[in-house]
């Protein structure tokens, strides 16, 4: 484990308090405690966070950070719960937040994007769009409004609505290397280009993904893909009671998908049980759907926009004719007022909320963020109520770790890593809870988790095991991960031909000191699980 050298870090934080200004400079215990913890146990702690407010200021804790040969693991919102938090993935390090930098830099209401700093939070979007009556509005998680947009895109995290892939409709990183140097990527590198703020590619090689999942530099801003407001908004609702009927619905299911105009979801029955455990409601008042299906069930939500009413009942008549006939049941929520509001009282039921009277419109399917969806986490702690409305895992140590598989989008695939993830939940006590996001018509990423209580060491070390021998079993299936928790990051084994290499060098140019998040994805550990040339990682 890395240990930092107690002259190195006094003299760092002192540089660092220059910088940014003492008050932005905290090493108090229970801040630092906050900051170490996650979602599950970890063995890292940070020994100071660091402020800054402008990318010159991130350059310059940068140069000191090398300088005094200090780790620093950059955080945005510091709410990626369920995959480590804030914490450092190694040792010991310096929390370099940038909750500070929270400027909208750009806005385009005509061509529909705005740039933002690091530390802009869904919410804040939000609450931007709505306070200028605009017409467009952006995709958002099922997690924290207070997440951070560049954070949640560079884990390549997931969205609701047609532009759910986040990281795929964002563009024009400003990166803050290792070393402080500054670069920018698409066309915001040349000045004054007229398009750099609407068009991704650039000209010359891409670098945009060289710093998404990975530590070869901090992106301090970047451009987002807004969405026109649809005139019309519907959600179709189905699930499919056996494994012998799932191939066809899947196959009805992928040609939905490739409209780009509509969004699903898909969780196995024992997710649906555990939302309506954690909801309260008796076995007695479970649809019926629920009731009478077997494990193997599949339950999925469609949300289908359209930019008028009748092309919206001409898509969902469409999509209807698909899935109906392979489905053991099928409704559609077709009165956009009336019927929502039946449905949110269902939904809000199951949340343990008040019974809801908003319209479709006010949802995460059109942009509406809320944390409230989460609340089924805080079930696993003891003397839980339902109305949970300030909502923060780390603080309030509820536990959640996810495994984030990727499977081709096929009913045997989703039977088998069903199979795999029930054999291993009877292992340690934990139900299949599955969540499937078709993010395309040819793959789906997965969330699978564990609840638990971390103030019940047991609970805790059992849910690591079953996260360890969930992620491996998978992975000897083929079921390889689209996103990475802390405790996954040196899990994987080595690349073919060579990619590890080719990274280790590419962070050995970068990050000759190796400052920046050592060990956040850059799987510099599998080539001492051995290589034709026998080189090892520096710094490590």
């Amino acid at each position: 484990m890395r240990v930092v050298a107690r002259e190195a870090l006094e003299a760092a934080v002192a540089a660092w308090e220059g910088v940014v200004g003492r008050e932005h400079v905290t090493r108090e215990a229970r801040d630092l405690e906050l900051a170490s913890t996650a979602t599950y146990k970890t063995d890292s702690r940070h020994l100071a966070i660091v402020r800054p407010d402008s990318r010159q200021q991130v350059q310059a804790c940068m140069r000191i950070a090398n300088e005094h040969r200090v780790p620093v693991y950059p955080s945005s919102g510091g709410k990626n719960w369920g995959l480590g938090s804030r914490s450092a993935v190694q040792g010991e390090g310096v929390l370099l937040s940038l909750e500070r930098m929270n400027q909208i830099v750009d806005f385009d209401e005509d061509l529909a994007v705005i740039r933002v700093q690091a530390g802009v939070t869904f919410g804040q979007v939000y609450r931007y769009l709505e306070a200028r009556g605009s017409q467009l509005m952006l995709s958002v998680t099922g997690s924290s409004p207070e997440g951070s947009l560049i954070g949640n895109a560079l884990e390549r995290g997931h969205g609701f609505g047609p532009q759910a892939d986040r990281f795929a409709h964002c563009h024009g990183p400003e990166i803050v290397l290792p070393m402080g140097d500054c670069i920018h990527g698409g066309l915001e590198r040349f000045e004054g280009a007229t398009a750099a703020r609407f068009y991704k590619w650039g000209v010359g090689p891409h670098i945009d993904g060289l710093f998404a999942q990975s530590n070869l530099g901090i992106v301090t801003e970047m451009t987002f893909l807004l969405l026109p407001r649809p005139g019309d908004f519907q959600v179709v609702v189905a699930s499919v009671a056996s494994g012998a009927r799932l191939g066809k619905f899947i196959d009805a299911l992928r040609v939905v998908r490739m409209d780009d105009a509509s969004d699903v979801q898909l969780v196995n029955r024992s997710r649906m049980v555990q939302s309506h455990q954690a909801g309260g409601v008796p076995p007695s008042r479970w649809p019926r759907s629920l009731t009478e299906s077997g494990e193997d069930a599949w339950f999925m939500t469609c949300a289908v926009y359209a930019p008028t009413r009748a092309i919206g009942k001409a898509r969902r008549k469409w999509i209807e004719g698909l899935i109906r006939p392979t489905a053991d049941v099928f409704n559609v929520i077709d009165e956009p007022h009336r019927a929502w509001r039946r449905l949110a009282r269902r939904v809000g039921l199951l949340k343990g909320q008040p019974p809801a009277t908003s319209d479709p419109r006010r949802s995460h399917f059109m942009g509406v963020p809320a944390a409230e969806g989460l609340s089924f986490a805080y079930a696993a702690k003891p003397g839980w109520t339902k109305n949970v409305t300030d909502i923060d895992l780390d603080r309030d140590r509820v536990g959640i770790v996810w495994c984030a598989p990727v499977l081709p989008f096929a009913g045997t695939h989703m039977l088998a890593v069903a199979r795999i993830t029930r054999d291993v939940g009877a292992d340690f006590g934990f139900p299949p809870d599955i969540s499937l996001r078709p993010m395309n018509a040819r793959t789906m990423d997965g969330v699978i988790g564990a609840v638990f209580d971390r103030d019940d060491p047991a609970a805790d070390e059992r849910a690591l095991a079953w996260h360890d021998r969930l992620f491996q079993r998978l992975r000897e299936g083929g079921y390889f991960p689209y996103r990475l928790n802390t405790r996954s990051m040196t899990a994987l084994p080595p690349s073919r031909e060579g990619f590890d290499h080719f990274l280790s060098d590419l962070k050995r140019q970068l990050d000759p000191n190796d400052i920046l998040a050592p060990g956040r994805y850059d799987f510099r550990s599998a080539l001492k699980l051995g290589s034709p040339s026998g080189r090892e990682p520096d710094g490590s």
